[in-house]
């Protein structure tokens, strides 16, 4: 079975998630695993207190 290439944003912290996104997807990849956390691409805890979190991400 095929698996998805994907990239791990932790390392890209200097960009935001839009640009990642758009640069991975040039680069080849197909999907991205979020770096997680509050100061990181995607933060678990503010998802669970924001319900717009999400949509805006």
């Amino acid at each position: 079975m095929p698996r998805p290439i994907t990239m791990f944003t932790g390392q890209w912290g200097d960009l935001n998630l839009e640009t990642i996104a758009s640069r991975m997807s040039e680069f080849g990849y197909e999907g991205l695993e979020l770096a997680c956390g509050a100061n990181d691409h995607f933060d678990i805890h503010k998802v669970l207190e924001d319900d717009n979190y999400w949509t805006e991400k």
